[in-house]
This record gives C-alpha cells, sequence and structure tokens, in this order.
C-alpha cells in the first residue's frame, strides 16, 4: 500500500502512541495527497513537545487524543526536520517559517466498543488503535495472533496501526497491523491479530481509537 509509511523502531522509548498518532497522520496525508510523494512526520516532536499541556507523558506513555490535541493546535514537524533520538528530550519544534509544519482540522473518535465501526473507518483510512500487548505477543513471528488469554484488551497498554483486514471466515477473520517494533519482528513489522466480537481481540476496537481529519 502506497499510503502506508514504512515500518518504524521506537527502541527502548515507550511511545507506540505516538508512532501510530504519526502513522495514521501520513496515511491520511497520503490518500489526500495521492499526486505527491508521501511525507514522514516527526514521532520526537510529539514525544518531547506534547506533554505538559497536552498531558502526553513521552517516553513513558500517551494517548492518541492527545497527541491530534497537540497537532491540531500546534501543527508538526516533518521527521528530517526534528528527528527520532528514542529518548525523552525538551521540546525544539521548529515554528520557523522556512520550515514544513502539517496540521490537522479535527479528529474522529470510534464511537463504541464495536468491530464493525471500526471496519468502517479502516475503509476510509488507517486506524491508530489501543490495544493490549500481552507475553504470547512479543514472541509473535508469523500467521495470525490468537492471544493465549481470553481476557486480553481489558488492560490496555500500547498503540498499533490498523491498515487493513480480512473478514472472509474461511481465511479466519483478522486485521493487520503496523507496529512500531522494526522490521525484524514479526511479518516485517506487522502482524494479523484475529477478529473477536465487540472490542475485536485484545481491545482493538475500543473508543481511544480516533482518525486525524486532515
Amino acid at each position: 500500500e502506497k499510503v502506508v509509511t514504512p515500518v518504524r523502531e521506537q527502541r527502548t522509548c515507550k511511545a507506540s502512541w505516538a508512532f501510530s498518532a504519526i502513522g495514521a497522520m501520513e496515511s491520511a496525508w497520503a490518500i489526500k495527497n495521492k499526486d505527491k510523494a508521501p511525507l514522514t512526520f516527526s514521532v520526537q516532536e510529539l514525544i518531547d513537545c506534547s506533554k505538559g499541556h497536552f498531558d502526553n507523558d513521552g517516553c513513558k506513555g500517551g494517548r492518541l487524543d492527545n497527541s491530534y490535541d497537540y497537532i491540531r493546535s500546534q501543527q508538526i514537524n516533518l521527521d528530517s526536520d526534528y528527528p527520532f533520538t528514542g529518548v525523552d528530550g525538551t521540546c525544539e519544534a521548529k515554528t520557523d517559517v522556512f520550515y514544513v509544519r502539517t496540521g490537522i482540522t479535527s479528529y474522529t473518535r470510534l464511537p463504541r466498543y464495536d468491530v464493525e465501526e471500526l471496519v468502517k473507518m479502516i475503509d476510509r483510512q488507517p486506524v491508530p488503535v489501543a490495544f493490549q500487548v500481552m507475553a504470547d505477543f512479543l514472541e509473535y513471528k508469523s500467521g495470525i495472533y490468537k492471544p493465549e488469554l481470553s481476557y486480553c484488551g481489558q488492560a490496555l497498554n500500547a498503540a498499533l496501526l490498523v491498515v487493513g483486514y480480512n473478514t472472509l471466515v474461511d481465511k479466519e477473520a483478522h486485521f493487520i497491523l503496523k507496529n512500531s517494533w522494526g522490521t525484524g519482528w514479526g511479518e516485517e513489522g506487522f502482524v494479523r491479530v484475529i477478529v473477536g466480537g465487540g472490542s475485536g481481540t485484545c481491545g482493538i476496537a475500543n473508543m481511544h481509537d480516533v482518525v486525524p481529519n486532515l
């Protein structure tokens, strides 16, 4: 998919929230600007600058909606102008007119814990989702992930980007998600997660899921 930017590596920084939020914005921009080369936006700016008033906590954690509150209010640099370091830093957003800054107009929240509602959103653009990473997920190599424990999803602790799905029952209905653990993990950085009812599997369809509107 030309609208999905390459998988990145968050290293020891617990900022999957920033990678999934930025990944969704990059995809939304690519869909809107099909005739232009895709842009890569700054995860590090979100990590460093959306603390305090915007209530994120850098490499310790954050939320998708807080991230979009920041981007809607402040806009964001390109990754090339504010590259990823993998550690918390002080905010050095480049707001000079010589630098490209891109914003969003709003964001739309998943209205309820419902897989069908999430699928409708994915039909329009990739969706950043909150997710519960459990021990067996860390060991995922390939195939369709099915959590060992049925209560997966009750303690959301990470975020990924849903880039597609396959709802053919004979192929086992699953979501396709982009992670931020580098291309050496999973299926070149992606994971297929079996679809369960209600909030899906491991909480994929939850009301923390939001999409940016450019």
